[in-house]
């Protein structure tokens, strides 16, 4: 009899720490809904989505893994006009998949919070993914001054280094 009060202690305890995990679980999975609703809705003060017969020039822009582990884009800053649009083509020379985002030192930090949750920003516009030996583009407009940067917000990658500056002037 005593087995089976400790046993039906146990189950509940169970159940209850289950239930207490899959809430907490639920919440972390809105809040990180929330900031990739934000991040792909809000207005955005480092530009819009460009279009491809208005592109005013191309700049590439390489990414590079390093054997002792550091990774970088090349070139790390670019200087453009307010109001130009940009083709970025984006060469990936690592072997690891990467991928660009433009925006400011905040939204890119947030960008990162999202990927150790697994709910990255799939369809972006300010981002483009490149696997291993592949080059991709990304059309952008900056249609206002300021200093924004381009990362990799997978984790780990920009404390690696792969973070850039963009100034628009």
């Amino acid at each position: 009899m005593r087995s089976t009060i400790i046993a039906a202690v146990a189950v509940a305890a169970l159940v209850v720490a289950g239930g207490a995990y899959f809430a907490m679980r639920g919440d972390g999975a809105r809040q990180a809904d929330s900031a990739l609703t934000s991040l792909q809705s809000a207005p955005r003060a480092y530009g819009e989505p460009g279009a491809a017969s208005r592109a005013s020039r191309t700049i590439e822009i390489g990414i590079r893994e390093l054997h002792d582990g550091r990774m970088y884009f090349y070139p790390d800053v670019i200087t453009v006009k307010a109001g130009e649009q940009i083709r970025f083509v984006v060469a990936n020379n690592g072997e690891f998949a990467h991928e660009m985002v433009i925006g400011t030192t905040r939204d890119n930090l947030a960008r990162v919070e999202l990927r150790k949750r697994d709910t990255g920003p799939g369809d972006d516009p300010a981002s483009v993914r490149v696997g291993s030996a592949e080059r991709a583009e990304l059309l952008w407009r900056f249609p206002q001054g300021g200093e924004f940067e381009i990362a990799d917000p997978l984790p780990g990658y920009r404390q690696a280094g792969l973070v850039g500056r963009i100034v628009v002037k």
